[in-house]
């Protein structure tokens, strides 16, 4: 948290978007037959599980910068429109769900 608590509201917002990025990657590989159980087509086998807890960091790691970005208090007009657009981004992912 203190890293991310030193990053600018820009640095946060790309931060925040690469860590969404990976997650999608992340979560698109784990749909290949390659990471399904051989008794169970929709559950993942061990190396599955793996890329899923991979991914539950990479979460971790986005809503951490979200929450820093909540937290933040910008003096700058430039600073309040990145902050803007990390909040309003991650409202309308959350919407999606």
């Amino acid at each position: 948290m203190a890293a991310l608590r030193k990053l600018d509201m820009k640095e946060l917002y790309d931060f925040r978007d690469a860590m969404k990025v990976l997650g999608n990657v992340i979560a698109g590989i784990g749909c290949q037959p390659r990471f399904a159980s051989e008794s169970h087509r929709l559950r993942h086998n061990a190396a599955g599980e793996l890329l899923e807890d991979l991914n539950e960091l990479v979460a971790g790691y986005e809503q951490a910068a979200v929450n820093v970005a909540e937290a933040a208090i910008p003096s700058a007009a430039e600073d309040s429109r990145w902050r803007h657009w990390i909040m309003s981004g991650f409202a309308a992912d959350m919407a999606e769900l």
